[in-house]
């Protein structure tokens, strides 16, 4: 009989489509997983309402379980800032990619000096949940994880 520690096993290892190596659950977009008697619940939080990139992780995360052969639905919770792991953080920021803090007021810091004295160049950047940012420190365009 299938657990869902055997499906949180398989999520674990699903690239972000836009944002890999970071996984879904590293980045705190699947939130939750229930068996049922029909299959398998994935909960899902998504930074925006409007993500582009919902079908590819859909898809992404029917291929991890395909093997199960289990029958998945999906459920989604308000689109609040994910809690995102400190994986993620490290690996996002390896990329460039600015995470703020979760409590408010946000603060922002460049990704490759550390610096807090940073502006918004461009409230869009490659997808829709980040922003691009430029440190005055150092003068380098970084992308930021933004809430939409």
């Amino acid at each position: 009989m299938l657990s869902e520690a055997e499906v949180w096993a398989c999520l674990a290892a699903v690239p972000d489509p836009e944002l890999a190596p970071v996984t879904l659950v590293e980045l705190g977009l699947i939130t939750d997983v229930r068996l049922t008697a029909a299959g398998v619940v994935v909960t899902l939080r998504l930074p925006t309402a409007q993500c582009p990139g919902l079908a590819e992780i859909r898809r992404c995360i029917a291929e991890s379980l395909a093997p199960m052969a289990v029958w998945l639905s999906y459920d989604f919770t308000d689109a609040a800032w994910p809690s995102m792991s400190g994986t993620a953080r490290i690996k996002l920021r390896e990329q460039g990619i600015a995470v703020p803090e979760e409590s408010w007021p946000f603060s922002v810091s460049c990704p490759y000096c550390a610096s807090t004295h940073v502006e918004c160049a461009y409230p869009w950047g490659k997808t829709l949940c980040v922003a691009r940012y430029a440190c005055q420190a150092c003068h380098r365009l970084f992308d930021v994880w933004t809430r939409q």
